[in-house]
């Protein structure tokens, strides 16, 4: 899990419509515990695997802006490799899970516990 900070390119200069301007790029940032609850709790709540949450700093805290279902990471040098990496995963697993037959796989699983 990675944070983002991107300025947005929209402006207000005052009464009026929005200037559009370009950004300055985006930065690695520190996640916190909070920015990483609410990611996993937008993650979980659309179903989604893989996902960008776009959140607004205010000044009475964090808002999420939208939850991105193909989200770039763009800004994160290691995020090809890792997604990859994930990807790969996924795909053992579901060759596993094939091979062994769900309910068989299942009753392992169900022994541990």
């Amino acid at each position: 899990m990675w944070a983002v900070r991107k300025p947005s390119p929209v402006n207000f200069q005052g009464p009026g419509p929005a200037v559009i301007k370009p950004s300055k790029g985006a930065e690695l940032v520190k996640l916190d515990s909070q920015l990483r609850d609410i990611s996993l709790t937008c993650g979980r709540a659309c179903g989604l695997e893989l996902w960008g949450v776009d959140v607004a700093m205010t000044p009475d805290g964090p808002y999420v802006i939208e939850v991105n279902d193909f989200p770039t990471y763009s800004a994160v040098p290691e995020a090809g490799e890792e997604i990859a990496r994930y990807v790969l995963t996924k795909v053992e697993m579901e060759s596993v899970v094939r091979e062994a037959g769900r309910n068989s796989l299942s009753s392992m699983v169900r022994g541990l516990s």
